[in-house]
């Protein structure tokens, strides 16, 4: 299936797509426009295929025009994809859900170091990632509010 940007002027090739920027979306292309077709009955010739000393003759026909049917004017359209870029509202959002996923994902340490299981040494890392992604959550939410 083609893939074209969003105007839908130019094909894209989905190697050369980052799909963390965007996504696809199912859409048609308009091709061509169909006049209606009017009903034309089948023409047939006769002919004699053999011919009997007794004046019997062996008959075959010619088809000269097929029978089409009637059908009305139709719009001619091909399945596409089109890419739609992410907005920076959307793409903010998008990267908030992942630093609170990954928040979440070290809670545990933050459990354990609180516990003493995990000494300071140990957590230090864990530690200043989790300060770096709440920082980067306050100033991504800060954009999206504007």
């Amino acid at each position: 299936m083609r893939i074209f940007d969003e105007k839908k002027e130019n094909e894209l090739v989905l190697e050369n797509l980052d799909l963390s920027k965007g996504y696809l979306k199912q859409d048609k292309l308009f091709l061509k426009k169909h006049k209606a077709i009017k009903e034309q009955t089948e023409i047939k010739e006769e002919y004699v295929i053999y011919e009997y000393p007794n004046g019997g003759k062996d008959i075959g026909y010619k088809i000269i025009q097929p029978y089409i049917a009637p059908k009305d004017a139709w719009d001619e359209y091909e399945d596409i994809q089109v890419y739609i870029p992410y907005t920076e509202k959307e793409l903010a959002e998008k990267e908030i859900i992942e630093l609170k996923a990954k928040l979440q994902d070290s809670d545990y340490k933050a459990s354990r170091f609180a516990e003493g299981s995990l000494t300071a040494e140990e957590y230090e890392k864990t530690k200043q990632d989790r300060i770096a992604w709440r920082l980067r959550i306050q100033e991504l939410s800060k954009k999206i509010r504007g």
